[in-house]
């Protein structure tokens, strides 16, 4: 008799299932030892999954559970956080939630047809709702596995132009926050996600920050403006006379926007006052901001990147590129730049390099995990893989990570940190998950 992970990979070559999910052990009334192991099969455009029971003690096997869907794959992950099961479709953005117990074959369902693509995919188990953002945001309820309903901020719809941006959820305050490039929208939660209040009135928005402790919210484009969580009590805290402000950054004193060519201003956060202007020809139009909280630095960047330190009023140049400055972030004790074939690694006090590695292809985008200090990225290169893995610890590359279907090209990529899941979607809109851990924890990463 085998016993512990021999027999259970005895148990996965006898039934020729590919991947286990979990393993569930338990003891039935006998006080005989029963091992649980949900399995999938993935086959072609076909997803067997499987809960198979095997006695420890007289190795009897008996199906406990089966099902199958003939049009699409699934990507069936364990969250041992929620001790739930997910369930995420590739083709249509087909998502669902179990408990490690309940009956697979219950869970599918199917999204509404839609032309227009993916653009995240956020599953709240806070509020037990899963949203698609799409042109428009299509609801699931994860209980009962149903569609609620679709949520438009404009009349157009999928017909629209603009797809939903800066989608976030606020646990705090139990709101949903988003907007297009006129309108601005706030969902209650706890109102069974109407719209509680919309603006249509803008020329133009940017991007908005909402600063949950004093349940207000800074939208800015056009101009900068102020509103509590009902969207009312309007204040223009900033006029920009008709230069489009493209980036501001919050820090907890000050509020600091690009309001004009080569020209960054500085006001205080509580009576708005323009407390320092500095101007200067290294300052490139409609340049990025990033602001660093714990050092009290700003960053301005587009082909170079300046330092702008508030504590001692000085303005220092620390990278300068002869291509466009993709990405920059602060992940842990790092500063990450990103260029279209190149990342740099700065240490974030001494802003000092410490590392350059060459990308595998043309830098499309990237994400941090803050448990493994690990940095992803993904480019239009996979031959070497879909989503590359670098350390942050180790300053070295780790082993690249791939998909279902290696040979489509990585549209996006979507992390839920309440799940604990890595998610992505590909040219062909099919969409692909697996939970970290199990896919962290191996010597080269499957989705």
């Amino acid at each position: 008799m085998l016993s512990g992970q021999n027999s259970i990979q005895y148990l996965t070559n006898q039934v020729l299932l590919a991947n286990i999910i979990n393993v569930l052990k338990y003891r039935n009334n006998l006080n005989q030892v029963v091992y649980k192991v949900y399995m999938t099969l993935p086959l072609s455009y076909l997803t067997l999954i499987s809960a198979l029971k095997w006695n420890l003690q007289t190795g009897f096997q008996n199906l406990d559970s089966f099902t199958f869907n003939r049009n699409q794959n699934f990507s069936v992950n364990y969250n041992e956080e929620s001790n739930k099961i997910v369930y995420e479709g590739y083709v249509s953005g087909n998502v669902g939630l179990t408990n490690l117990i309940s009956n697979p074959g219950k869970i599918f369902y199917q999204t509404l047809e839609s032309s227009s693509q993916i653009q995240n995919i956020q599953q709240i188990y806070d509020i037990g709702y899963i949203f698609i953002v799409k042109k428009t945001l299509l609801v699931f309820d994860i209980a009962q596995y149903l569609f609620v309903e679709e949520i438009k901020l404009d009349n157009e719809g999928d017909n629209s132009l603009e797809y939903i941006q800066g989608f976030q959820y606020s646990k705090q305050q139990k709101l949903i926050t988003c907007f297009k490039s006129q309108y601005f929208a706030i969902l209650n939660c706890q109102q069974n996600l109407k719209i509680q209040n919309i603006l249509t009135n803008f020329s133009y928005i940017s991007n908005y920050y909402l600063q949950e402790e004093k349940q207000i919210i800074y939208i800015y484009g056009s101009n900068i403006f102020i509103y509590d969580l009902q969207l009312k009590d309007l204040k223009i805290i900033y006029e920009s006379n008709s230069y489009i402000i493209t980036q501001c950054v919050f820090l907890l004193s000050y509020l600091v926007c690009q309001t004009a060519p080569q020209q960054i201003k500085i006001l205080e956060n509580q009576s708005f006052f323009v407390i320092k202007t500095f101007s200067s020809i290294e300052i490139q139009d409609q340049s990025f901001l990033l602001a660093d909280q714990v050092y009290r630095n700003i960053y301005i960047y587009k082909t170079q990147i300046l330092s702008f330190s508030i504590s001692e009023q000085s303005l220092n140049q620390i990278l300068v590129q002869n291509s466009q400055i993709l990405q920059l972030n602060i992940f842990g004790s790092k500063i990450v730049i990103f260029t279209n074939q190149n990342g740099f690694i700065l240490d974030r006090n001494s802003q000092q390099q410490q590392a350059v590695f060459q990308l595998f292809g043309n830098f499309i985008g990237n994400f941090y995990l803050g448990d493994y200090n690990h940095l992803l990225y993904y480019t239009d290169n996979i031959t070497q893989g879909q989503i590359f893995v670098f350390s942050l610890t180790t300053l070295s590359q780790l082993p690249a990570l791939k998909a279902f279907f290696p040979l489509n090209q990585v549209r996006s990529v979507f992390h839920d940190q309440a799940l604990s899941i890595i998610g992505l979607t590909d040219e062909q809109e099919q969409y692909q998950a697996k939970c970290i851990k199990q896919f962290l924890d191996r010597k080269y990463y499957y989705l």
